[in-house]
């Protein structure tokens, strides 16, 4: 498996974000790779993770960049 393959799996495990609604901007990305939206889909995800927000955002950059789940 290549490693953008890879990188797509990891964060959909880890965040969920190709399970709802096709993000429609760039804007809408960043909102979901918050802590407090992991948080509240899955108690615990920061304790269970160790990710930070800076994990998030990087995250946010690679789904932005590729579009993945994206309609932009």
């Amino acid at each position: 498996m290549c490693c953008v393959a890879r990188t797509l799996t990891y964060i959909a495990d880890i965040t969920g974000f190709d399970q709802g609604e096709y993000f429609q901007d760039p804007e809408q990305v960043r909102a979901y790779f918050r802590v407090e939206v992991m948080e509240q889909t899955s108690p615990g995800w920061s304790r269970k993770t160790g990710l930070t927000q800076a994990d998030l955002d990087e995250m946010a950059g690679a789904v932005i960049l590729h579009h993945w789940h994206c309609l932009f």
